[in-house]
């Protein structure tokens, strides 16, 4: 929930657990029914900011198409042809961050616009979950790392170099 010049907004699943919905004052002001959220609401300088993906299937293949809202207003998130998972997406401050697999590349890349960090992993370490944030102006990115033998571990990456 945010609050903007003494409106309320919130962000949350639709009545009936399907789908997204974005209230102002209780009012319905987006509403996605199969949509997903990727990442979370974000006051961006008074501009509500979130992300959120559809499963499309075509051709009996599934994939995902991902889309950013700023105030209520959609647009589809241009990610990368070999993605194979997008780990969270991160809308504000006038950039569309993404933390994505791609096919061929062994571990977690980090996209703003036209530039891509690799972040690194332990040898024997697979990403669980993670986060994108804004550290000033550079990129942080906290992760839930599994090793193989299925002990998992907090890392926490600040423009692709680990700190932990």
């Amino acid at each position: 929930m945010e609050i903007i010049d003494n409106d309320l907004y919130s962000l949350g699943q639709s009545m009936d657990g399907s789908g997204i919905v974005l209230r102002k004052n209780g009012e319905i002001i987006l509403s996605r029914e199969r949509a997903e959220l990727v990442g979370e609401l974000v006051n961006d300088r008074d501009s509500l900011c979130f992300a959120f993906c559809e499963q499309v299937i075509s051709s009996g293949k599934s994939s995902y198409r991902y889309y950013a809202s700023v105030n209520g207003k959609v647009s589809q998130v241009a990610v990368r042809e070999d993605i194979k998972t997008v780990w969270d997406i991160l809308v504000g401050h006038d950039r569309i961050i993404y933390v994505a697999s791609l096919v061929g590349v062994g571990t977690p890349v980090v996209v703003d616009g036209d530039s891509m960090i690799q972040l690194s992993l332990p040898a024997g370490m697979s990403l669980v979950s993670c986060k994108v944030f804004n550290v000033g102006t550079s990129i942080g990115v906290e992760g839930i790392c599994r090793f193989r033998n299925g002990v998992h571990c907090e890392i926490v990456w600040i423009d692709g170099e680990r700190l932990c």
